[in-house]
């Protein structure tokens, strides 16, 4: 990652620098800390007015792996080496309000090789703007109580927007439940999708223990935050009503 820094005053400290990656759910998932110009560039030398364009090889964590594919938050600052704690000097952003951690950007974490998971329902249902869902497995039933809905989706381009993911729960032609958020929990917006890219998309489903018997199915899909609009969707027989798919929860007995 190349950083760019600007000198605006004088200052008496070698500083060290920090790159810190964080990725799903705000777990570290790189790190490098180093010296300006990897020690070349000693703070106290700079003077006022110097601009500074500075490589570093910021090595991702091999656990991370597990953590892919997902959106990066880039944090990078200054602390003194030498000082108990690694004091960092204070950071405000261009309206002049302190930060406590300086993310200054994002970037994109892949796998070493994307998945080709084969779900336990394979289910081809495509979308507009590049998405195609092409299976789920799932833990609920009628009596499980909270459960799981894992959706397999795939892109053959990039998305132009971060679509949110809708999913109800029916009986009959009533809507028990909805639960909606953005796929990945939102550590992956749809934005940052790919062509070839595979994306597991789990989904934790609080469904009440004491559901009354009954036929019950998920109607899912994809819809904008910002208008409501759902996004267009159609299966081999033709566009789907309402562009929802239809997923029956299994019954136990």
């Amino acid at each position: 990652m190349t950083v760019y820094w600007e000198v605006l005053a004088p200052m008496t400290v070698n500083y060290s620098v920090f790159v810190h990656l964080y990725g799903r759910g705000g777990e570290a998932v790189g790190r490098f800390d180093t010296y300006p110009g990897l020690g070349a560039w000693p703070t106290t030398l700079l003077s006022p007015g110097d601009v500074l364009a500075d490589t570093y090889p910021v090595p991702i964590f091999a656990e991370a792996e597990e953590a892919a594919p997902a959106r990066l938050r880039v944090a990078v600052g200054l602390y003194e080496y030498d000082r108990p704690g690694f004091p960092r000097p204070p950071v405000v952003d261009a309206a002049g309000q302190p930060l406590e951690t300086p993310f200054v950007g994002e970037a994109k974490l892949i796998p070493w090789r994307w998945p080709a998971p084969a779900p336990a329902h394979p289910r081809r249902v495509r979308f507009d703007d590049h998405i195609a869902l092409t299976g789920y497995d799932t833990t609920c039933t009628p009596r499980s109580g909270p459960c799981e809905l894992t959706l397999y989706w795939t892109a053959d381009g990039v998305p132009s927007a971060d679509y949110q993911v809708f999913i109800q729960l029916w009986r009959e032609d009533a809507q028990v439940a909805g639960f909606d958020g953005p796929p990945v929990n939102g550590d992956y917006p749809t934005g940052w999708w790919a062509a070839g890219e595979t994306i597991v998309d789990r989904h934790a489903i609080p469904l009440p223990a004491d559901l009354p018997p009954a036929d019950y199915r998920f109607r899912l899909g994809l819809y904008r935050l910002e208008t409501g609009r759902r996004l267009p969707a159609a299966d081999s027989a033709g566009p789907l009503p309402d562009f929802a798919v239809v997923i029956p929860l299994v019954n136990e007995e």
